[in-house]
């Protein structure tokens, strides 16, 4: 068990965030109905904590929450959302992110609940490395903002707002313009003391192996190092399924693509992703597959408890139900 084991300081960390997020319905039976209408997870559970595994063994831990109070209405538990993010990223990102999360949700609507799509409206979460150094995370429904900002207009007020050039928003259009059709459905910051670090667009769509093999066939999309590891890992895949495409803009450089796969739609088992990570990075421990293994088998879930997987150059990262 020593390859998955946590730094205490990395866990202490991410537990009094966690705490901070959840106040209000962390002590919620986890045996019980959700406490939240949630997205967060598929089965309406309002956590869902990843994991990134490398070579080294856990590299990082983040959880993303649904922020709320069980029993408020739909318009009171708006406005909550709102006041709980800005002073969430105060409190663990500094006043630069607040002031700058402050104008990024000026498009986000605090009095028209009917105006949006989708299963959510805000979520908050955090990432924290062994050593206990940590980034604040936010994410928003880009369906969920005013009428003349919805979609991808959402991502360039967000990029705008984050002191981004239009370069990021131009590295992403081959996404955004593909005849596979994709929905934005998730943006996303990561935030520190010196402000927004990344700026994130989440791409859903539903897609079979005959795209899947389209895209990673143009360069500009990136999606080969996403894919074809998979392809090629030996382990049977299901021929099509749930896609989420990452895209991550950083301060420099291009915007790093990945593909979080919806491990039910791909995989028959939690055990096969398992093996196509081991077939993927066959010099890594045995003992980082064989930890997860164990910790499948003895989940009261029958054994599922992926909702994503994905793949980095280095690393893997899974994303997990509680439970």
């Amino acid at each position: 068990m020593e390859a998955l084991k946590a730094e205490p300081s990395s866990a202490d960390i991410i537990l009094k965030i966690y705490d901070d997020v959840a106040a209000e319905w962390a002590e919620t039976s986890p045996y019980g109905p959700p406490p939240l209408n949630s997205g967060v997870c598929p089965d309406g559970t309002p956590l869902e904590i990843s994991v990134r595994i490398s070579e080294s063994g856990l590299d990082q831990i983040r959880f993303i929450a649904q922020p709320g109070e069980p029993g408020l209405a739909e318009g009171e538990s708006l406005d909550f959302e709102v006041r709980r993010a800005l002073d969430f990223v105060g409190r663990w990102a500094g006043s630069t992110g607040q002031e700058q999360l402050s104008e990024a949700l000026s498009i986000f609507p605090t009095n028209d609940v009917d105006s949006f799509t989708g299963n959510f409206r805000l979520w908050l979460g955090a990432a924290a490395d062994k050593s206990g150094a940590h980034v604040a995370k936010v994410y928003l429904n880009p369906w969920a903002c005013s009428l003349d900002h919805q979609g991808a207009l959402a991502l360039y007020h967000w990029l705008k707002v984050a002191g981004y050039t239009t370069e990021g928003l131009r590295r992403m259009q081959p996404w955004l313009t593909s005849d596979i059709q994709f929905t934005p459905h998730i943006l996303g910051w990561n935030l520190s003391d010196e402000g927004v670090t990344a700026v994130k667009l989440y791409l859903q769509g539903s897609l079979n192996s005959r795209m899947l093999s389209r895209l990673t066939d143009d360069p500009e999309t990136g999606a080969d190092a996403c894919w074809t590891p998979w392809n090629q890992s030996g382990v049977p895949i299901r021929p099509e399924g749930e896609v989420h495409v990452a895209l991550v803009c950083l301060p420099e450089g291009d915007p790093v693509t990945r593909f979080n796969l919806f491990c039910p739609d791909w995989f028959r088992s939690d055990l096969d992703v398992l093996a196509a990570f081991a077939a993927i990075h066959p010099e890594w421990p045995e003992e980082i597959w064989e930890t997860l293994a164990f910790v499948c088998k003895r989940s009261r879930r029958n054994g599922r408890i992926f909702n994503f997987a994905s793949l980095d150059p280095d690393s893997v990262t899974l994303y997990l139900k509680v439970g």
